[in-house]
């Protein structure tokens, strides 16, 4: 199709193509810095060489100047060889030479290729007597062996056994220009070895193809990406060993990409150094699964433990532990992009990481938690400087099963919420120290949000539950000004505050924030504050709702004496939704909806501005003193919906200085009460007037004192 000599150049944009030519050639590249992505790009460029044999040795990394590349970009620029894999990385077009054609041989060494007979003793193999021996399907280091040129390249194997390379005690020692191994595409490779290392290279092991790695130690290597071991497109299974003490950019021990699997059944990825995921990165549609063994003592700017970038995915399925690990910034167990996803799916643990923000997990993207710890105890606690001591979520967050547990911030001990974050669970059982096994538990704020700061949306279901958590001021278990939804027979209760004497302190409203209520409740929701500080005109109550039914006297309680139960507010309230509170036990009918009947002197409604009934009704009980107490009450019907207080059996008894009633009399409210009326006591001094529309009746009765009418 197209040979650019050197000294040439080729710029793409548009919808150009550059395909379906005869084999040798669609675009053929004689150096790296010819091609040049001039603008969006749309048609079709197939690359058949990107550089002279001479010019880059095999395994080493080298970007084509883009301007401005997009994954939509790069998605049209395709390679007609196996050798070649793409990605993008800041404004260029990387692609990384990640196989080589394979051959009858086992393994590649400075431009010649070695099989049975040459692998020990050949001319020009790293291999002799004196070093190695070769039984026909492992080869046994003897001695240490040091590369002197490039990388040792595994291209195939000769039988159906994989090609072996047991360590023992002896070390594989790059030379720092290329990776120590190379993993063709379709070719195998296992590694054993007792406490012999892979180290010195320019990266640890590169891998197209398959490899296992049953023990040994993968140290001391450095790259631009994966120090220790790059995933490009093959398969990497660690049986046991270790990862430890290498150095990149961006995963300091493991780098996944372009559709890679890595999958840990044990060992260790430990003290590994970059920028962004010190033990582990992940993109492009990589892959890691842990099921058992320890990632810690890692560190990087962000991501200590792992990286999760665009397109990669994270999933902690049968165990392990992502420990100890130090992100400056954000993430030190975890980190996750925009459109990364991290699982875990049955069990695993999160603990002892530190961060500014997030020290456990920093979620941008999709997190889902099906079981496993994110903490552990005050003894070795996930600890934020900042915010979100287990968790810190601007993405979405589902956590169904799993505790997030003992975990230290300034706020947000436990989860600090600006995205969604989705709780609920299927069952009430605790584990062995007595903790559910769905909860956020015993996570302490320094400031505000013991449990839960959120300023996103929180939403609590089945039996979920926000316990025994501590702040260092407000809202033990939730410090809310964001949006809190609730349903079913979730718990936040047991919660405290230190700012003085321990005292109660679980649900904090800040500025007029609500909980609304998504579905029929009857769990147990204990509020700090059931008076919000401040808020808007014309806002609704703290607890907003549907048409929906309370069951239980007391699914939202006071942690304090109050004045009024239902709700209390200096601004004036206006309620437009059907609300209806059905007391199940006879014996606290009394109770008032967040306050007990001993705490409690004006009723279940209290506003010291006005509290306007607009297009709706409330079904209310009996409470201690009034039902209703505001300085003013509008009753006004505007449609022809329902507008009134009800309470089948019992009068609703309100105490206000002005009462409005606006009700068309033509419309049988609540034809099912035969004596739907409303009692308003007089104050013994000043005034109360009523005014009444068209025909509706008024009945004036006292015992006690005189009349003025």
């Amino acid at each position: 199709g197209v040979y650019v000599e050197v000294g040439g150049y080729i710029n793409v944009e548009g919808t150009a193509e550059i395909s379906g030519n005869n084999k040798g050639g669609n675009l053929y590249l004689t150096k790296n810095d010819q091609f040049t992505l001039a603008g969006p790009f749309t048609g079709n460029i197939r690359i058949s060489s990107v550089v002279n044999p001479s010019s880059i040795k095999f395994g080493e990394q080298f970007g084509l100047a883009a301007s401005g590349v997009t994954a939509d970009d790069a998605a049209h620029i395709t390679n007609d060889a196996e050798t070649l894999c793409g990605m993008i990385s800041g404004d260029k077009l990387i692609w990384f030479v990640a196989s080589s054609p394979v051959t009858n041989g086992l393994i590649k060494y400075n431009g010649k290729t070695f099989d049975k007979g040459t692998i020990i003793g050949g001319e020009g193999s790293p291999f002799n007597a004196e070093n190695a021996v070769y039984d026909g399907n492992t080869l046994r280091l003897t001695a240490d062996v040091t590369l002197t040129y490039g990388t040792l390249e595994i291209v195939a194997a000769e039988s159906s056994t994989p090609f072996t390379i047991d360590l023992g005690e002896k070390n594989l020692i790059g030379n720092g220009a290329a990776p120590v191994i190379t993993v063709a595409r379709n070719a195998e490779l296992t590694v054993t070895g007792t406490s012999g290392k892979i180290t010195g290279g320019r990266g640890g092991i590169v891998t197209s193809g398959k490899l296992t790695l049953n023990s040994g130690h993968i140290t001391g290597n450095t790259a631009e990406w994966g120090g220790g071991v790059c995933v490009a497109a093959g398969e990497f299974t660690m049986n046991k060993g270790d990862i430890e003490s290498n150095t990149a950019e961006s995963g300091g021990g493991v780098y996944v990409f372009d559709g890679g699997m890595f999958t840990m059944n044990k060992g260790d990825i430990y003290s590994n150094t970059a920028d962004n995921g010190g033990g582990i990165y992940i993109c492009d549609g990589g892959m890691f699964t842990i099921n058992n063994g320890f990632i810690y003592s890692n560190p990087a700017v962000n991501g200590a433990g792992v990286y999760i970038a665009n397109g990669g995915t994270f999933e902690m399925k049968d165990g392990g532990a992502l420990y100890a690990n130090i992100a400056s910034e954000n993430g030190g167990g975890v980190y996750v992009e925009e459109k990364g996803t991290f699982k875990i799916t049955s069990s695993g643990s999160l603990y002892g990481n530190t961060a500014k923000n997030g020290a456990g997990v920093y979620n941008t993207g999709t997190y889902e938690m099906k079981g496993g710890i994110i903490g552990e105890t005050f003894i070795f606690p996930n600890n934020a400087t900042e915010n979100g001591g287990g968790v810190y979520n601007a993405g979405t967050f589902t956590m169904e099963r799993g505790s997030i547990l003992g975990n230290k911030a300034k706020f947000g001990g436990g989860v600090y919420n600006t995205g969604t974050f989705t709780m609920t669970s299927a069952t009430t059982a605790k584990n062995p120290s007595g903790n559910p096994l769905s909860g956020i538990i015993n996570n302490k704020a320094a400031i505000d949000g013991g449990g839960v700061f959120n300023s996103g949306t929180l939403s609590l279901s089945g039996f979920a539950q926000i316990t025994t958590n501590k702040a260092g001021e407000r809202g033990g278990g939730v410090y809310n000004t964001g949006t809190f939804k609730v349903s079913q027979a979730p718990a936040v209760k047991e919660n405290t505050n230190t700012a003085k004497e321990p005292e109660a302190n679980n649900v904090y409203l800040d500025n007029g924030t609500l909980i609304e209520m998504t579905g029929d409740l009857s769990g147990e929701i204990y509020i700090a504050n059931p008076a919000p500080e401040s808020g808007n005109e014309n806002s609704t109550v703290p607890i907003a709702t549907a048409a929906n039914t309370w069951k239980g006297a007391q699914n939202f309680i006071a942690d304090k004496p109050a004045e009024g139960g239902f709700v209390y507010t200096g601004v004036m309230n206006t309620l437009t939704t059907p609300i209806q509170v059905v007391w199940n036990d006879e014996a606290k009918k009394q109770n008032c909806v967040i306050c007990d009947s001993s705490s409690v002197s004006n009723g279940l409604l209290y506003s010291s501005a006005q509290l306007a009934v607009k297009d709706a009704y409330v079904t209310i009980a009996t409470a201690s003193g009034y039902s209703v107490y505001s300085k003013e009450v509008e009753i006004k019907q505007i449609g022809l919906n329902e507008c009134s207080f009800i309470m089948p059996d019992h009068d609703v008894s309100i105490k206000a200085e002005f009462v409005h009633v606006n009700v068309d009399p033509e419309i049988d409210v609540h034809p099912e009460v035969k004596e739907n009326h409303i009692v308003i006591p007089v104050p013994t001094s000043g005034e109360t007037t009523i005014e009444v529309k068209s025909d509706s009746k008024v009945i004036i009765t006292d015992t006690t004192t005189d009349v003025v009418i």
